[in-house]
């Protein structure tokens, strides 16, 4: 047990235990008032208030300490998953880091809950056994509807989370693609795409409140119809003088408190798997974990898999190599390529990719504004020499492409084929490690592709991943991958 689970399990048996003497005093001091004694009567109700009051504040200062503490030390954790590449959604940690948070307090519950059930020895004694087997045998039989009424507010809670976090995944990608959709003029479908997001969150958000406040109403009911039982069979003993009024309030007022901590500790017993699970997700990555590494090894995978494709990938990939990843249109070579690099989960398996620079060409790769020159070197400081070198042996030379200071206002200046060499040249440029293809091929003609793979030749240290499904450009792989439907 950590040193929070031992401070919210004290907490809940001091503030349990201080709460159930306050009940004693407010009834003592009602027992004095009716008896003419109101300096007493008074003192003792004013003690019971101030234990209230006391108790309440040091309860939520400690938890919000306790909260801040956990959150403050998740964020510190999810910030180092963030900074390397784990393949996780950034929303996916966002919420877990929430969910570990939001667990903070529910050991406090149980262990208040678990305390406040010594009550029912007073209750037994000042109230009668009837009272106290009446108010044990209701809270015994809400057990399956708490079980039933926590376990939907579980479902429920797990997809406004998964919601919430696609909507916030949705956004993150919509604001770092921006500037592309800008340029193909897709914002207006973009944001719709938000704003559909939006909506089905907005929709399930509304389904969670509905079955908690369909859990709140069976919970309130048993309560108070246990509540309501005890004070009707305490209220006929005062009228026929077999109680007195303040040890029939004692044990009303015991019956209360444990009843309330009781329905507060089932309300979220379901956080705490939540707060477990949250913890596994920053804790242990596993499958979905994206390790560096080191010296020439620039890529390695273990039996990993898409959702598209049967196939299982064991394989790695050092400098210099030339692996192609071949299989028919749509059974998941970009997947693979994207779960390769860390760019998203893997089905299943593991990968640890290089923290060297990584190259990425598509066949929609895009321009930014901006000149020529700011577009193959982004503001690093290449040779204008090395520049035209690079452009010749791709095949962009001429006019076109003859000076770099030229500004870029559209990536339709250019064709598909061009703007796709254009980002070979900028990958070559930036001396990236590994270069990913992502099936450009097609784009080529013959004599293009030719030079393509020359130039590619030319740089041997440079490690090349090409997914392509008729056309490829590496000639002679050191290594084929081919993708079979799952």
């Amino acid at each position: 047990m950590n040193r929070s689970s031992r401070l919210e399990s004290i907490l809940g048996v001091v503030s349990s235990l201080a709460v159930l003497c306050a009940a004693m005093f407010f009834a003592r001091g009602i027992g004095e008032l009716f008896a003419g004694i109101h300096q007493n009567g008074f003192v003792f109700i004013l003690m019971a208030i101030v234990l209230r009051l006391v108790t309440a504040w040091g309860v939520s200062a400690t938890l919000h300490g306790l909260r801040d503490d956990t959150d403050r030390r998740t964020r510190e954790h999810l910030w180092q998953l963030v900074r390397r590449p784990n393949g996780l959604d950034v929303a996916v940690l966002d919420s877990a880091a929430v969910a570990v948070r939001d667990g903070v307090g529910v050991g406090y519950l149980a262990s208040s809950a678990a305390t406040s059930l010594l009550a029912l020895i007073p209750v037994w004694y000042f109230g009668g056994w009837l009272s106290a087997v009446i108010f044990l045998a209701l809270i015994a039989a809400s057990i399956p509807f708490y079980i039933r009424a926590g376990r939907a507010a579980e479902r429920s809670s797990e997809a406004v989370a998964s919601r919430t976090a696609l909507l916030a995944s949705t956004q993150l990608r919509t604001l770092d693609a921006m500037g592309d959709m800008r340029s193909l003029g897709t914002v207006e479908y973009a944001s719709e795409r938000v704003a559909t997001a939006s909506r089905a969150s907005a929709h399930t958000n509304l389904e969670g409140i509905r079955v908690a406040m369909g859990s709140a109403l069976i919970t309130e009911f048993i309560g108070g119809a246990a509540i309501g039982l005890v004070a009707m069979v305490i209220g006929f003993d005062l009228l026929h003088g077999r109680r007195s009024l303040e040890h029939g309030l004692l044990a009303l007022l015991l019956v209360v408190e444990i009843n309330s901590r009781v329905r507060a500790w089932a309300s979220a017993f379901h956080q705490r798997e939540n707060a477990a699970q949250g913890a596994r997700t920053l804790i242990e990555p596993s499958i979905t974990q994206v390790s560096s590494t080191a010296g020439p090894l620039l890529l390695s995978a273990t039996e990993v898999t898409v959702p598209s494709s049967r196939t299982s990938i064991t394989t790695s990939i050092q400098t210099g190599d030339r692996v192609l990843i071949t299989g028919p249109s749509g059974v998941g070579k970009t997947q693979l390529l994207r779960t390769l690099v860390g760019l998203r989960p893997p089905f299943s398996g593991t990968s640890a990719i290089t923290s060297r620079p990584i190259g990425w060409v598509q066949a929609d790769s895009q321009l930014f504004t901006g000149t020529l020159r700011d577009n193959l070197c982004v503001k690093r400081p290449v040779e204008t020499s090395e520049v035209f070198a690079v452009l010749s042996g791709l095949g962009l030379a001429g006019p076109r492409f003859s000076d770099l200071e030229q500004v870029v206002t559209s990536a339709s200046q250019y064709s598909d084929g061009e703007r796709a060499r254009l980002a070979i040249a900028r990958a070559l440029l930036a001396n990236v490690a590994l270069l990913i293809i992502d099936d450009v091929a097609g784009l080529f003609d013959e004599e293009t592709l030719r030079a393509v793979a020359h130039e590619l030749a030319r740089h041997g240290d440079l490690a090349v991943l090409e997914a392509a499904h008729n056309r490829r450009i590496l000639g002679a792989p050191t290594l084929e991958i081919s993708l079979e439907r799952a």
